[in-house]
């Protein structure tokens, strides 16, 4: 099963969760990628993304205060291996960084299916929660699309 995930956060808190700007040096300068991309300490990578994108499921909110970040790794299969031969994925790189993301104000996570779109959403409130439904999201048998957030409330969750 392939996925796609997408972030978003407050930009102004991307270190807080240890995402640093990944650049390259070139003649004695630090130089950006295009589009920008971050990484964390264990190596996963996320790339810039539109957030015109996610419009349709957030409905209209200021964009100047927050960014959408698109993962670029591939460790679904190790993640769907683990759901689905009942191994614990709370260690798992991807499980624990998506669990730090509980350090922010807010946040939103789209694991969605490719061509697929959110059908459930959920408000997260701890770790286990986010475990558990990566788990349900990577069940082989009836795979979910689903957005995970904590926000202040001012959002519509319901637009499709």
């Amino acid at each position: 099963m392939y996925f796609e995930l997408d972030i978003i956060i407050p930009e102004d808190e991307i270190e807080i969760i240890g995402l640093f700007e990944k650049k390259y040096s070139w003649d004695n300068q630090n130089i950006s990628c295009d589009p920008p991309r971050f990484i964390t300490d264990k190596g996963l990578i996320f790339e810039k993304t539109d957030l015109n994108h996610f419009e349709k499921y957030l409905g209209d909110f200021n964009k100047k205060e927050y960014i959408a970040l698109h993962f670029t790794g591939n460790i679904f299969n190790v993640l769907g291996y683990s759901v689905n031969n009942s191994i614990d994925i709370m260690s798992n790189n991807l499980t624990v960084f998506l669990s730090g993301l509980l350090s922010l104000s807010m946040f939103y996570i789209f694991l969605v299916r490719e061509d697929e779109n959110v059908k459930e959403r959920y408000r997260i409130s701890n770790k286990e929660d986010i475990a558990m439904i990566i788990s349900k999201c990577f069940n082989w048998d009836s795979p979910d699309d689903v957005l995970m957030y904590r926000d202040k409330g001012n959002h519509n969750h319901n637009k499709m």
